[in-house]
């Protein structure tokens, strides 16, 4: 197990420095147009990939603050990602089942970390 533990963490340091290196690029490039939607796909499965061995390696060793790091992290990801799809309400498009669950689970993190601190 430890083995698995320790090439996750191999996993997760290239998917985050992956992430770090090409969020600058999508935000500089010009918004909507190919090459800020390709760099920014890119970035959302890095971050994705982050958070899962992020996850596997929170249930094997706790650490509640950096697991609430990952799904936070995470979260900011996801909403920038499904926002694209929620994009025309006029049309249809709006907020889905996953949205509302992904939004609650937000709030109830917020409710752990606000007892973290008592």
């Amino acid at each position: 197990m430890k083995t698995l533990v320790e090439i996750l963490r191999w996993i997760h340091i290239a998917a985050g420095f992956t992430a770090f290196f090409v969020a600058p690029v999508a935000m500089v490039v010009r918004k909507g147009g190919p090459t800020h939607r390709s760099w920014g796909k890119l970035y959302f499965w890095a971050m994705t990939v982050a958070t899962i061995t992020a996850l596997v390696v929170a249930a094997y060793r706790p650490n509640i603050f950096f697991l609430l790091i990952a799904i936070f992290s995470f979260y900011l990801s996801f909403t920038g990602y499904r926002i694209l799809y929620r994009k025309r309400p006029d049309k249809g498009q709006r907020a889905e089942v996953l949205d509302w669950a992904v939004a609650h689970e937000m709030r109830n993190e917020a409710a752990v970390k606000r007892l973290m601190c008592l």
